[in-house]
């Protein structure tokens, strides 16, 4: 029998990474509902105007929706 390496699916190696990658995308999606929220109450938008809106600040400034979210809410913005 050959010994699993650290990257073999189901390793815990592998199952740490899963883990990290789903807390990563959790917090990225958090960070743009909050996101999303700031700007519905900022500009009186519903959540489809507001995600609309990021999604273009985005684009304009060639970042990901996830980067501009985080933009938004740091102080001073």
């Amino acid at each position: 029998m050959t010994p699993s390496t650290p990257d073999e699916p189901g390793t815990r190696h592998e199952d740490d990474v899963l883990l990290r990658d789903a807390l990563s995308e959790l917090e990225r999606r958090r960070t743009v509902e909050i996101a999303t929220g700031v700007l519905m109450w900022r500009h009186g938008l519903d959540a489809d105007e507001a995600w609309t809106m990021l999604a273009e600040l985005a684009d304009e400034q060639g970042v990901s929706v996830a980067t501009m979210a985080y933009r938004l809410q740091l102080p001073g913005s």
